[in-house]
């Protein structure tokens, strides 16, 4: 399957441009909800758009060495907005330094 990460080109993201990526072969579009710090604006949309032009839609976030796990989840909620129910997956990004394995153990409990 291919995929797309579109994260920061979010508000980019129109129909017409999801539907020339599944011409393409692109099946699987997929968002960050949340960096660990910040989440990015349209994020939602861009989600909407892929899956009204036909595409799978996943996300992902990030867990933060002094946030709290609930408050990472909670955040990527809020910016997946209604879309949450609609993703296929929502994967757990840990890039960020320092991140207590005991909160990645949680996120996937969370979910």
């Amino acid at each position: 399957m291919r995929a797309v990460d579109f994260s920061w080109s979010a508000t980019q993201i129109t129909e017409e441009w999801a539907r020339k990526r599944l011409d393409e072969g692109v099946e699987l579009f997929i968002g960050n909800l949340w960096t660990g710090s910040q989440g990015i604006l349209g994020t939602d949309q861009a989600l909407r758009h892929c899956r009204n032009a036909g595409g799978v839609v996943a996300g992902y976030f990030n867990v933060h060495p002094t946030r709290s796990t609930e408050e990472c989840l909670a955040k990527a909620k809020e910016f997946a907005g209604d879309m949450w129910d609609e993703l296929n997956f929502v994967a757990i990004d840990v890039e960020i330094a320092g991140v207590q394995p005991e909160k990645i153990t949680k996120a996937i409990e969370l979910l």
